[in-house]
This record gives C-alpha cells, sequence and structure tokens, in this order.
C-alpha cells in the first residue's frame, strides 16, 4: 500500500467455518476502502474463484464489454427491458464476491478511559455453557432484520500484537485439547477463548472497556474462531464427543462457532454498559471517578469524551448502526432531515437509560451536523 500513513480502515473477506484463507486489505482513507469495494476483480482473483485460466477470464471480458454495447443500443431503442438484462453483462466486484466492510481500523494506543476489570470467563463460565447447535436460517434472517449482525466490527491495529496472542494461545491447554474429557463440543471452543482472554489481559493488562469490546468483535478474533472450529471438526477428540452424545458433528461444530460469536457480542455490550455506569458519578450512583477526563455536554449529563466517537457512542445505547446515512435518516428522523428523538425518560432516578438516551441525541446531532457539512 502506498503512502506512509498508518491504515485507519479495512475489508475483509466474508468469515466462514472453511479452509478459504484471504487477507484483509488494508487502506488510508474509507474513500479507497470503498473504492476496492466497487472495483472489478483482477484477473488472477476471478480466475481462481471461477476455475479458470487467466485468457480464458480476459476473453470472458472482452465479450461482456462487447455484448453491453449492444444492449445499451437495445435499451435506448427500446428494443429491451432493464429488467430483463442478463447476468452475464455484470461485472465481477469485489463487493459481490464476499468482501465486506469498510470497517475501521483500531489502535491500542487510541484508547482511554476505564480498565476493564470483567471477564468472558466470569460472564460465560463452563457450567453455565448450554448446548449450542447450529441455528435455523430463521434465526440468521431475524439477527439480520434486527440489526444483530455478528460481523466484525473492526480490525486490530499492529500494536495489538494480535499475532502474539494466537501464537501463544495455541500452546495453552483450550488450544491442546486432545487426550482431556470434554462435556460436549462447545466446551472445547469456550475454552479456547478463555487461552484469548488470558494473552490479552496479560500482553495488555491496562486494556479499557472500550478496547476490550472491540478487542472480541474485531476480524483477527473471529477468523481465529473460525481457524480453530475448522481443525476442531477434522479431529478425532470432536468426533468421538458427538459420537457419545449422538450429536451431527458439523452441526456441533457450527453451533459452537456461531453461538460463541454471538455470546462475545454480548459481553463486549456488557462490559460498555458497566463502563457507562461506572462513569456516572455526578448523580449519586458511586462508581470509580473520571478525574482528569474531558467532558462533552449533550444534555441532562456529561460523557467523558472517550466515548463520544461513533462506534462507541452508538454500542453504549444499545443500538447497532450498521448503514451511517440512510439508515439513520430512516430510523431516527421524520423524511425531511430533522431528527425524531424519542421523549426522555421522565424518572430522574432512572439515570442509566437518561445516560444511553443523551449518548443517542449526541450521535443524532453529529451525523445530522455531519451530514449538512
Amino acid at each position: 500500500m502506498a503512502g506512509t500513513e498508518a491504515p485507519r480502515f479495512a475489508v475483509y473477506p466474508y468469515i466462514t467455518v472453511s479452509d478459504e484463507k484471504r487477507e484483509p486489505q488494508l487502506f488510508e482513507s474509507e474513500i479507497a476502502a470503498r473504492r476496492f469495494l466497487n472495483s472489478e476483480q483482477t484477473l488472477r482473483n476471478e480466475a481462481r474463484e471461477t476455475n479458470s485460466s487467466i485468457d480464458d477470464v480476459r476473453k470472458r471480458r472482452q465479450r461482456r464489454k462487447q455484448e453491453g454495447n449492444e444492449a445499451l443500443v437495445k435499451l435506448r431503442r427500446g428494443e429491451l427491458n432493464p429488467q430483463n438484462l442478463p447476468l452475464s453483462l455484470y461485472s465481477r466486484l469485489h463487493k459481490d464476491e464476499g468482501w465486506k466492510g469498510p470497517i475501521p481500523v483500531r489502535y491500542f494506543a487510541d484508547y482511554s478511559g476505564l480498565i476493564c476489570d470483567d471477564t468472558f470467563r466470569s460472564f460465560l463460565p463452563l457450567e453455565r455453557v448450554g448446548s449450542m447447535m447450529s441455528s435455523p436460517i430463521e434465526d440468521a434472517l431475524a439477527r439480520v432484520w434486527e440489526q444483530r449482525s455478528l460481523d466484525p466490527i473492526c480490525y486490530l491495529g499492529n500494536d495489538w500484537r494480535f499475532a502474539v496472542i494466537a501464537s501463544e494461545a495455541r500452546k495453552r491447554v483450550g488450544h491442546e485439547y486432545a487426550g482431556r474429557r470434554h462435556s460436549q463440543v462447545a466446551d472445547i471452543v469456550v475454552r479456547a477463548i478463555y487461552d484469548i482472554e488470558d494473552l490479552l489481559r496479560r500482553l495488555h493488562p491496562r486494556a479499557t472497556c472500550g478496547a476490550v469490546a472491540d478487542f472480541w468483535r474485531s476480524w483477527q478474533v473471529q477468523r481465529h474462531i473460525a481457524d480453530f472450529c475448522v481443525s476442531l471438526g477434522e479431529s478425532e477428540t470432536a468426533m468421538l464427543v458427538a459420537r457419545t452424545l449422538r450429536v451431527s458433528l458439523v452441526g456441533a461444530v457450527n453451533g459452537a462457532h456461531e453461538h460463541v460469536n454471538a455470546q462475545l457480542s454480548a459481553f463486549a455490550y456488557s462490559v460498555l454498559d458497566a463502563e457507562v455506569y461506572s462513569t456516572r458519578t455526578e448523580d449519586g450512583l458511586g462508581g470509580r471517578p473520571t478525574k482528569g477526563k474531558a467532558s462533552v455536554e449533550v444534555g441532562p449529563t456529561q460523557v467523558p469524551e472517550d466515548v463520544i466517537g461513533v462506534n462507541r457512542a452508538v454500542s453504549l445505547a444499545g443500538t447497532k448502526l450498521t448503514r451511517i446515512g440512510g439508515f439513520i435518516e430512516e430510523q431516527f428522523t421524520d423524511g425531511s432531515g430533522t431528527p425524531r428523538i424519542p421523549a426522555a425518560p421522565r424518572k430522574p432516578s432512572d439515570a442509566l437509560r437518561a445516560h444511553r438516551h443523551s449518548i443517542l441525541q449526541a450521535v443524532i446531532a453529529d451525523k445530522t451536523l455531519a451530514a449538512r457539512v
């Protein structure tokens, strides 16, 4: 990548429990990242994904260009309905071939705030792990419809040293699961998460709540879990556990992969909620002081400046906005661009809810101003 600035955005390949390995592409700006998503695949990539030669791809593109010009003439004459255009006329863009994003690149040095004391081990101890089998397609569609996607929200910068975390985790007991007794396949995956968490806390003992929340929803962590599940699904240990429980090995592994990611996302939100509660010292709720932190006045409460970022504020408000422009206008405005904000809570004692409401106001105001500029 040209330039000397550190990358700030990434596009990533869709993560599945498969053997396919593609690395994210990093960019200095969001514009450059979106340009990549909307660009045509390289000859080599299209040849590999279509199982054809580069010469065949080149000839196919030339033929598509010629047929496209002929179709354009027919469209102008009214001889062809735009809805009847054959799919062969469309270029193979990166966004149509499993590339997603862009997502921000998060650097550990950029975080400030309260040190996180919560752990995934205490959030989901082994005795609380239930049956984790593959969910029906209806549940996956419901997640998309309800804006509860489990897609990664960020890419970890180099200063996280995730390669070291992953390498050391493979030497720990959760990853060296062969020869040990396991009650179900999901337990093996959860123990592997414990390995990652132990090394995260050892390498970054002063990680803030925001840093921990972003770490567990990062591309690298999700890719590591998927790779682990691929290896697990091919192991004799998992086959024996599935045979003993008389369950499908594929269903057990895929279910563990899916539900563990869901629990990590829930843990991230609980960490952020705990930070909100802890920073409320002005209303008598107690918690750790925020001395030395700048604050921004946004209404009935004050919000520490380090949680005003859009992704953080949205997470703290309990709302996940994945499409900033159109989604904001559709969900939070009356159609003319005027923010449609729900009425503030009437109970002044309900400080946590009022705090979330004020953050939501800040997000909408920030986005409305950005749209006007």
